[in-house]
């Protein structure tokens, strides 16, 4: 739908996701690692296996089903041969992050979403499996255009917040 709005000119860039789309163009500002969020109550940050059999009983909390990111962590499990059995869908990363806490599920989603309840203890980040998800974010735009340079002051702000975040920023350009 981000293309479709991008191509259609009702949108002249977005901060997105890359939607891997070869009429779009997209410059990468920086990288993150898909995660799993739990309770510091839950077994598996009381260091108990992640397993698939203890994986296909557990509840998972994603923002949408519908999007990049729940399609990249499902690839990323049936590769692994596990798979997100359970799935509540919640549209809402605070009241994800809300219900791990409590022990409802298991969210699905960058560290740097629950920085301060990683820092207080309130949440548990672990590894998603042996091999890291990485996510690339940046600008999306139609391919035969060019960033203005209103545009590229934007796109040089948010490298900058990413880098001040801690996050892997990508200076080059796709």
């Amino acid at each position: 739908q981000l293309c479709d709005l991008l191509l259609g000119n009702h949108l002249d860039l977005a901060l997105t996701l890359d939607p891997r789309n070869p009429t779009i163009a997209f410059r990468t500002l920086f990288t993150d690692e898909l995660m799993l969020l739990v309770s510091p109550l839950h077994p598996w940050a009381q260091g108990h296996a992640i397993t698939s059999e203890s994986f296909s009983r557990e509840t998972f909390l994603v923002y949408s089903r519908t999007g990049t990111t729940y399609r990249m962590a499902q690839e990323y499990l049936h590769a692994e041969g596990g798979d997100l059995t359970h799935v509540m869908e919640l549209g809402n990363l605070e009241a994800i992050k809300e219900l791990c806490k409590v022990g409802v599920g298991v969210g699905v989603m960058a560290a740097w979403v629950a920085e301060k309840e990683l820092k207080d203890g309130s949440l548990v980040a672990l590894p998603l499996g042996e091999r890291t998800l990485e996510r690339a974010w940046g600008i999306a735009l139609v391919r035969e255009r060019r960033l203005t340079l209103v545009e590229e002051t934007f796109a040089g702000l948010a490298e900058s917040v990413a880098e001040i975040r801690g996050l892997k920023v990508d200076r080059g350009e796709e």
